[in-house]
């Protein structure tokens, strides 16, 4: 990721380990919330529908 890339993400701290979610541009997801994002890391969501 360039630096000017990474200049226009919103960040928010979900561990201590570094976790990153990027996703297309065409993507309309707007936003996750923490469960989400256990979900999709953990294979129970693999559906972009499933949690808009």
């Amino acid at each position: 990721m360039k630096e000017d890339e990474a200049a226009t993400l919103e960040s928010t701290a979900i561990a201590v380990n570094g976790i990153v979610v990027i996703t297309n541009k065409a993507n309309t997801i707007e936003s996750l919330t923490l469960d989400q994002v256990r979900q999709i890391f953990t294979g129970e969501v693999t559906e972009w529908e499933e949690v808009q």
